[in-house]
């Protein structure tokens, strides 16, 4: 598989809106964060893209301001401690990994898996 193609998202918006069942005994931040992901992510992505799309997100709920559009966000996610965003930032690759079509985090493996070569 290789990751600079256009992908649908609808499975990954799926999963993000049933992220419960898929990565359970997240704090309910997550799963909500999950789901405004899910509502914002366009029909087709590079796969590649995935993480930081969803990262971006975390941005923009800290900001109070979506980057696209500059319109202002309203969800219960703005306004809130930095540290829940922090902690989103830390959860968006569990995230990813979860959401992710398995032919991807194949793709993906050697990112995570290879050590250092000295």
């Amino acid at each position: 598989m290789t990751l600079d193609y256009l992908v649908s998202t609808a499975s990954i918006k799926e999963k993000l809106r049933t992220l419960s069942t898929h990565l359970p005994n997240q704090p309910a931040y997550v799963y909500q964060f999950a789901s405004y992901v899910a509502g914002r992510l366009p029909e087709e992505i590079a796969l590649h893209n995935l993480g930081k799309e969803i990262s971006i997100h975390v941005h923009n709920l800290e900001a109070g301001i979506d980057n696209r559009t500059g319109e202002p966000i309203r969800n219960d996610l703005v306004g809130k401690d930095p540290f829940l965003y922090t902690g989103l930032l830390m959860k968006c690759q569990i995230i990813e990994e979860t959401v992710s079509p398995p032919d991807l985090m194949k793709s993906l493996s050697h990112l995570y898996d290879d050590k250092p070569k000295h």
